[in-house]
């Protein structure tokens, strides 16, 4: 299976060929989609053991479920409850997470909340639905991220009886990068929190052990650090806060050691 790229609107959207009929949205024409056009080969392709060897030697790449646009946030809304729907460009997303991002984005979770205990500047919560009225195409994003802070002042708009926060935008996201929402989370979900106003957004890899960290107000467009998970992450919206990943990382170790103890 072929990792391919839409266009959509201002950004390209990733999936696969043999998942449903190939199609090409039309750029900033809002019409249907058209079938059997393809756009280019996706350079950003997900590491070896997130493919699936088909029996004719082939390698499967894990791809999100995509219904195509032009879609609305009202549509988003209107998707079924308990399952991951994002609204990319337009287009609505369904993903799943894997246990081990789970794991992951729950460490990191404890980690920041661990620290707002004793310098009570926000909150941490992990798979919250926005919207950002304020954008170009706010009509047609909707996006869940993985992990996100949101400081008291922003905490102060928060509808505790909405699905979906439309007057909150966090100072800091997380995502965990996976086979399916690779290409989104790496370039089309850059241009969404960059425009929305986030300060600053951390992409976590963990198959090639890396993590990229935007500034927007530092650098609108490139990555201001790439760092490895043998370094410790800071970020100036939590002063004194380190995320020491060596030690995230031996202790997502030890609890898997602790599930599937080897054997005598």
């Amino acid at each position: 299976m072929r990792h391919l790229l839409l266009e959509s609107g201002r950004s390209r959207l990733g999936f696969a060929e043999g998942q449903g009929s190939p199609m090409r949205l039309h750029a900033g024409s809002g019409r249907l989609p058209l079938p059997d056009k393809t756009v280019g080969i996706s350079p950003i392709l997900p590491c070896s053991r997130d493919r699936r060897i088909l029996g004719n030697g082939a390698a499967e790449i894990p791809m999100p479920t995509m219904t195509f646009g032009p879609r609305t946030v009202k549509d988003w809304l209107a998707t079924p409850e308990g399952e991951h729907w994002e609204l990319i460009h337009g287009n609505l997303i369904v993903t799943e997470e894997t246990g081990d991002n789970s794991r992951l984005a729950g460490r990191i979770e404890w980690e920041i909340r661990k620290y707002l205990e004793g310098h009570p500047l926000g909150v941490v919560e992990r798979n919250i639905a926005f919207a950002f009225p304020g954008t170009t195409d706010a009509d047609r994003e909707g996006v869940v991220p993985d992990l996100c802070y949101i400081p008291n002042d922003q905490f102060l708009r928060w509808d505790g009886e909405a699905h979906v926060q439309k007057d909150v935008i966090p100072a800091l996201v997380v995502e965990i990068l996976s086979p399916s929402t690779r290409q989104i989370d790496l370039v089309d979900k850059v241009e969404i929190y960059r425009e929305a106003g986030i300060q600053e957004y951390w992409i976590f890899d963990r198959c090639q052990k890396t993590i990229r960290i935007y500034r927007f107000v530092e650098n609108g467009e490139e990555p201001i650090a790439f760092q490895s998970f043998d370094e410790t992450v800071t970020t100036p919206l939590l002063p004194g806060f380190s995320l020491e990943m060596p030690q995230v990382s031996q202790a997502l170790r030890t609890g898997r050691d602790a599930q599937h103890p080897s054997r005598p």
